[in-house]
């Protein structure tokens, strides 16, 4: 959104232009040095958004794309970790009495729209019968009544 805002996304948009040659014309030469100019600017706002131990594990690079192509590879693995914890927190969530019934389920629901967003699905009859399983003994009647 900032380099949107800032009219600096030029580098993010357009693969980078021929370098500026005698023979190339005024029009040539202004995009590149407009290219250039969004490049050098971009990168410096991006890297100056990530934490200083985070940036440190990315491989130094002059172009906005290839730096952005290294922190795609490099946090890869971040979504598997991501997944590991969320089916943990699935498998081991129980209801606590505390909250209602209908809480309990919104943060399991919560749970599964996570795993959506990363192309994870979890049909809704397993959720719900999953969910139910869960529920104390005081619930059977409800459980019954569920699943008539």
């Amino acid at each position: 959104i900032s380099l949107g805002c800032l009219d600096l996304e030029l580098c993010l948009r357009i693969d980078e232009p021929a370098q500026s040659i005698p023979e190339c014309s005024q029009a040539e030469k202004a995009l590149y040095e407009s290219w250039e100019c969004s490049n050098r600017l971009s990168l410096m706002i991006i890297k100056s958004k990530i934490a200083k131990h985070i940036r440190k594990s990315i491989p130094k690079s002059t172009r906005t794309h290839a730096f952005l192509a290294s922190m795609r590879q490099q946090f890869s693995a971040t979504n598997k970790v991501l997944a590991d914890m969320l089916m943990a927190t699935l498998t081991t969530k129980k209801y606590d009495e505390e909250s209602g019934v209908s809480e309990h389920i919104m943060e399991m629901n919560n749970l599964v729209e996570q795993f959506k967003s990363m192309d994870m699905t979890i049909s809704e009859s397993f959720l719900m019968q999953f969910i139910l399983n869960l529920l104390l003994s005081q619930y059977s009647p409800f459980k019954i009544n569920y699943n008539t």
